[in-house]
């Protein structure tokens, strides 16, 4: 995750900057080792980094991780660290995991590709909806 976030000085270069900056890790992290206190700790430093990096002027939306069809319950560690860092930073939520487990168990095959990992289009229109609907209710 964290070599994610030290690319962030090569497109803060590029004009205009954004006004929001996702974050969206968590299945790959798991497979490296890491669980979730230090994946809220790397999720925390992620936010202070874009802060800096854009002096305040972009917006943060952290992303829970994202269950997979065979294993949905092994991220959930991975989706609370997410939670814990974006209520302590005051960053913004968008809830992919909750979502996501609450798709009906015969529907949720259609929301990954075939290797049941990554998401297939109906997943990431699901995870868009999200991402909207949580900047929605920040704005109200």
């Amino acid at each position: 995750m964290r070599h994610n976030v030290i690319l962030l000085p090569r497109w803060l270069r590029q004009t205009p900057r954004p006004d929001l900056v996702t974050i969206f890790f968590g299945f790959n992290d798991w497979n490296s080792g890491m669980r979730g206190p230090a994946f809220a700790a790397a999720q925390a430093d992620a936010v202070d980094r874009i802060r800096r990096a854009t002096a305040g002027g972009s917006e943060v939306l952290v992303l829970t991780s994202c269950p997979t069809l065979e294993n949905g319950g092994l991220l959930t560690e991975m989706a609370a660290a997410c939670r814990d860092a974006a209520k302590h930073k005051n960053a913004g939520l968008a809830d992919i995991c909750s979502v996501f487990s609450a798709v009906p168990d015969a529907e949720k095959p259609a929301l990954y590709a075939t290797d049941k990992v990554h998401l297939g289009l109906k997943g990431q229109e699901t995870v868009a909806s999200t991402v909207l609907s949580s900047i929605e209710r920040a704005v109200r």
